[in-house]
């Protein structure tokens, strides 16, 4: 064989082997493109799936949106009580106070008064003997009743 005929067998390999590339390069794109339509199809299919749980998320975050607001007014609301309560309890303890300052003041004052607590005994101790001896049970004049009294005037069963 001539040179030639080594050119034109040489170019000829070439070509085959050009045109196998070509076909494999082909046939793998395919495989590819169908490969890709496969997981279009199937993204396609699960989308709506998808679609409903984001509702569902979204749905969901805006009940605990709502909860949390309601949580929070609640809470607020939970605060003003609880100072209105506290603003209450003060107020209470400083009529219930003024008033045994009161009563402590009129139990001084009665001579007939015996001492019951600790602020009444601390009052005899610096009273003289008379307010402690013990006296006879007092009549009610409201009702007309006798029998003992507490200190603030009810009757004892």
């Amino acid at each position: 064989m001539d040179a030639l005929g080594w050119i034109v067998l040489a170019i000829v390999i070439v070509v085959v082997v050009l045109l196998v590339a070509w076909l494999l390069t082909r046939r793998r794109t395919q495989h590819r493109r169908a490969e890709a339509a496969h997981l279009r199809a199937q993204v396609a299919e699960r989308a709506p799936i998808a679609e409903q749980r984001a509702a569902i998320a979204d749905e969901t975050a805006a009940k605990a949106r709502r909860a949390a607001a309601e949580a929070s007014e609640k809470q607020a609301e939970a605060n003003r009580l609880e100072n209105r309560a506290k603003v209450q309890q003060e107020e209470a303890r400083s009529t219930r106070s003024a008033l045994d300052d009161q009563r402590e003041r009129a139990d001084r004052l009665d001579p007939d008064t015996r001492p019951d607590s600790d602020t009444d005994v601390r009052a005899a101790e610096t009273a003289g003997p008379e307010v402690r001896e013990p006296r006879a049970p007092q009549r009610d004049l409201r009702t007309d009743q006798g029998g003992e009294t507490d200190r603030e005037g009810r009757h004892s069963l």
